[in-house]
């Protein structure tokens, strides 16, 4: 019974220290909601984590599973609001790739260096070893959900 009140209290932690991040992050980001979607929020996720010279339509809709059609759409809002860009492919002519504006760049050194910040308070009095293999673990984390995500 033991084993099971430490796994509950892990996942109580996991979730608190996951809602403060949260937290700051709305407290120090005044997004308008209203103004973005969850799927231009993925759709931009998607291309920061495509290769640096970007993703064409066909691969990002895949990625998020929709259609090329709806995927373009989103696109077409992100290119419009100065997020993202549409550059011919240097490979195939008959080829775009989706990649950031120098404006999303810029939005992205911001949460970069906010999160940098946020995290150094964060971490105050962890030895390096110990943050190393909390490091580790999130990794280990990371791999088997995308795995298992990808799965399905």
């Amino acid at each position: 019974m033991k084993k099971r009140k430490t796994v509950e209290q892990n996942v109580e932690v996991f979730f608190r220290v996951s809602s403060l991040l949260h937290r700051e992050v709305d407290r120090h980001f005044k997004y308008d909601l209203r103004t973005i979607t969850l799927q231009q929020v993925k759709v931009i996720e998607e291309v920061f984590y495509s290769s640096p010279s970007g993703v064409n339509l066909k691969d990002l809709a895949e990625r998020l599973g929709i259609t090329s059609s709806a995927a373009s759409q989103v696109v077409d809002g992100l290119v419009k609001d100065g997020l993202l860009l549409r550059i011919p492919s240097q490979t195939d002519r008959r080829s775009v790739l989706i990649t950031f504006s120098l404006k999303m760049e810029e939005i992205h050194r911001m949460h970069l260096a906010f999160f940098k910040e946020l995290l150094d308070r964060s971490l105050v009095g962890v030895p390096p070893h110990e943050l190393e293999t909390a490091v580790h673990v999130l990794n280990v984390l990371l791999s088997n959900l995308e795995r298992e995500t990808s799965q399905k």
